[in-house]
């Protein structure tokens, strides 16, 4: 007989939620701590909207539903011209 988890009152069987490191406090030549947001709102909208998610997908989690965190530290691939510095860094890297 295969037994079913229940399921959280939403339904979801389990949330796989992305962000970012950027959600957390970092201090120059200190340990990386993940486990807590950074309480220091973000400069650009789109970084506020990362922690807003984090703290919803964190108030989720408190509530019962099953979330898996991943938080990379950077996703790179076709992008705006604004990262070219970082392109340049791998092109150096390889040659």
């Amino acid at each position: 007989m295969i037994r079913r988890r229940s399921r959280p009152e939403s339904g979801v069987a389990k949330l796989i939620y992305i962000s970012t490191v950027d959600v957390f406090a970092a201090e120059p030549r200190r340990p990386y701590d993940e486990t807590m947001l950074d309480p220091v709102q973000r400069g650009t909208h789109y970084r506020q909207s990362k922690q807003l998610a984090d703290a919803a997908a964190l108030e989720g989690l408190r509530r019962g539903l099953p979330v898996i965190f991943i938080h990379p530290s950077g996703v790179y691939g076709y992008s705006p011209a604004e990262s070219s510095w970082f392109k340049k860094l791998v092109k150096d890297i390889l040659e």
